[in-house]
């Protein structure tokens, strides 16, 4: 303690001691206490020991009490967080069913579909619903044909694997000669190169297994185009689609505000506006969520008021980012 802060010595003596007693009390240690309060472990350490820390101690019974104010707030503050509902069928979503039951019969097949329609939630739905059903999230990196065999691989339970292009391909021919009707679900298949879709076409051919490609409006562009008309012309005489569209249907929207528990029709409509933003669905749950949060606040259900100062605030996020 330095001499200017001789005036604050009983605020700094009451927080050390309390930083000792809550120390003994849960059994942490100075490293263990230096992560929740934001200090460095040999300077805590010091302010908490016999001697107490050579250099100013007041910005440090400060950090304590904001440590001890956190855990005030979390041990007060009782916010019942929204429960954020489960799959639940659109119309989207059973087209989308549908469609993957068509593959499952060895066709291939494509959707693309405007962010937030709920391409990856079907995706997911019809995984569980049956064996040999395989999810391949394509990431920027994953697009050519390399990665993207590394990451259906490990979608196949394969670990650390590695090898030329044509290996890699007999690997996952091989493993799939062995399931019956297996599909794999490339999601986010517009980062995929014209290569890549082409060595998994051969796949088809080979082994028979059902083919989907879900992804946004660019995947309709790289389907219909790829780098040139000649392109992709065995793939596209093959696929079967849904119709490209970027925003949800109507439909959609109800079934979403029926998993929430919304039947005001004036929420519903509010809803709409929302959902046919670019990010559709999942803006929408999103903006939902807030107002659940707001709602929680007030210690009320849902209101109208909830959802639009919600939207509101989602939309502040997006412009400032």
């Amino acid at each position: 303690m330095t001499e200017d802060e001789m005036p604050h010595r009983d605020q700094i003596e009451t927080q050390r001691a309390w930083l000792k007693s809550h120390k003994a009390e849960l059994g942490l240690s100075w490293s263990e206490l230096a992560s929740r309060t934001g200090l460095k472990d040999g300077t805590i350490s010091q302010f908490g020991g016999e001697n107490g820390y050579a250099g100013r101690e007041l910005p440090l019974a400060e950090a304590v009490q904001r440590y001890r104010d956190l855990l005030t707030a979390r041990d007060t503050t009782f916010v019942d967080m929204p429960v954020i509902p489960g799959y639940f069928e659109t119309q989207t979503s059973a087209e989308l069913i549908s469609l993957l039951h068509y593959c499952q019969r060895g066709k291939m097949v494509y959707s693309s579909l405007g962010s937030g329609l709920g391409k990856s939630q079907a995706a997911c739905h019809f995984a569980s619903l049956y064996p040999h059903v395989y999810i391949v999230t394509i990431w920027p990196s994953h697009g050519s044909q390399g990665p993207m065999q590394i990451r259906v691989l490990e979608a196949l339970g394969s670990k650390g694997v590695s090898g030329a292009v044509h290996a890699l391909s007999a690997q996952i021919c091989a493993k799939l000669r062995t399931m019956h009707r297996p599909v794999l679900i490339f999601d986010e298949a517009q980062e995929l190169t014209v290569k890549a879709i082409e060595e998994i076409r051969g796949w088809a051919d080979e082994t028979g297994a059902g083919i989907a490609f879900f992804g946004d409006q660019r995947l309709a562009h790289l389907i219909n185009n790829g780098t040139g008309k000649n392109d992709l012309p065995q793939l596209r005489r093959r696929l079967r689609s849904t119709p490209v569209r970027l925003t949800p249907y109507q439909q959609d929207v109800v079934a979403l505000a029926g998993a929430w528990k919304i039947d005001n029709d004036r929420m519903v409509k509010e809803l709409t506006k929302i959902a046919v933003k670019p990010g559709g669905l999942g803006l929408a749950t999103q903006v939902l969520e807030l107002a659940g949060l707001m709602a929680s606040a007030d210690k009320t259900t849902m209101a109208l008021g909830h959802l639009q100062q919600a939207a509101a605030e989602v939309t502040r996020r997006d412009i400032a980012s």
